[in-house]
């Protein structure tokens, strides 16, 4: 005997059937060979509702390995045929949103599906089912988590390694973030060379790689090799190396009366593959250029403008190249508002006329004591 396709299964459920003929119905079925027909069995029977599935009755949940969970899908009675359900599934914090698994197809007696890929820790469960009339609601939430145990994974490189770029006489890092469980020891080469910790080469534990004042011979093809107790893997990167970006005209310290206009001037040197960008910084903000201050770029001048109290600080040059290519270089200066005879001379009245004040009181008092 032939199994019936999955339509007309669905079309046997009920999906022809009129909602007024849902009643006990008794089915004979009858089976068919070359020979003839065989003997017929009689069952009695109900048509399903014409409807989306009832609520799930809340799911079982078995841990099958250190980051798997086996869920299985139980139907709640009351509703149509189920056609396909699917697990949302989350870790027990707040706020923490349901993840979907993919649609799992009932129809193929497929009654549980194995997720992988889970924490230590304890999640939470539910099941939703659907067939052509809609989904049903959420069943009620089982919590499991997987089974206990160290994970144990093989090193592989989810993320490619480098490209690294490095400038001379500054100090270079090269990461390798390998996943691997437990974590694996490091080997780094250079052009097929190993490199070892001592002189400029430091090989950290975690895999970083630092190179101390860097130079033109450090450039080239990088291999890095993680081991652990099940396998090696390995990754190529290359480096390659710039000149440092350098301030070679540095701002000079400012005293200046109120009222007047300053230049700053700030120039640099990058490595000339790279574009050179400057802003400035005025006590830690960065400055935003506007009618009262703004950047010359041409001229590599900062200007302000009608200079005043408020303007005083320290001011700093910051020289770079973008990202990823990165380095940078800076210098500041003071700005600050000298103090003009005018100044000193309206101090020198205010404090003549108090000190005369004070003295013509203090000889009041006296001529006022009794004798």
């Amino acid at each position: 005997m032939t199994e019936l396709e999955t339509s007309k299964r669905r079309y046997l459920i009920g999906k022809e059937v009129k909602q007024e003929e849902l009643t006990n119905y008794v089915v004979e079925i009858q089976a068919k060979t070359e020979p003839g027909y065989g003997a017929s069995v009689r069952i009695p029977t109900k048509t399903v509702k014409v409807s989306a599935p009832a609520k799930p009755k809340t799911p079982t949940v078995e841990p099958t390995a250190i980051d798997k969970v086996r869920i299985t899908y139980i139907f709640g009675i009351g509703g149509g045929y189920t056609h396909e359900f699917l697990v949302q599934y989350r870790l027990k914090l707040e706020n923490e949103e349901f993840v979907n698994s993919s649609w799992v197809n009932y129809l193929n007696d497929e009654f549980d599906l194995e997720i992988g890929g889970l924490e230590s820790a304890l999640y939470q469960f539910r099941i939703i089912a659907r067939n052509d009339q809609g989904e049903s609601p959420p069943s009620e939430i089982t919590e499991a988590r997987p089974m206990p145990g160290i994970l144990v994974k093989a090193p592989t490189f989810s993320k490619p390694l480098g490209p690294f770029y490095l400038f001379k006489n500054s100090q270079g890092v090269l990461k390798c973030e390998p996943d691997a469980a437990p974590p694996p020891t490091f080997e780094w080469f250079r052009n097929g060379t190993k490199i070892t910790t001592g002189r400029r080469y430091t090989v950290q534990a975690d895999g970083v790689l630092w190179i101390n004042d860097v130079t033109e011979d450090d450039r080239g093809e990088y291999r890095c090799n993680a081991t652990n107790v099940l396998a090696t893997a390995e990754d190529v990167g290359t480096a390659t190396v710039y000149e440092r970006t350098r301030i070679t005209v540095k701002p000079e310290n400012k005293l200046v009366p109120q009222r007047v206009n300053i230049d700053l001037r700030c120039r640099a040197k990058a490595d000339t593959r790279l574009e050179l960008k400057y802003y400035w910084r005025r006590d830690d903000a960065v400055i935003e250029y506007n009618s009262k201050i703004e950047w010359l770029e041409r001229e590599n001048v900062l200007k302000i403008y009608d200079v005043r109290v408020d303007d005083t600080g320290n001011y700093t040059c910051v020289a770079y190249t973008p990202e990823p290519e990165r380095s940078e270089d800076q210098a500041s200066a003071e700005v600050n508002i000298e103090v003009g005879c005018g100044v000193v001379f309206g101090i020198f009245l205010i404090f003549l006329v108090v000190f005369c004040k004070r003295r013509q009181l203090n000889n009041s008092q006296q001529e006022t004591k009794p004798a």
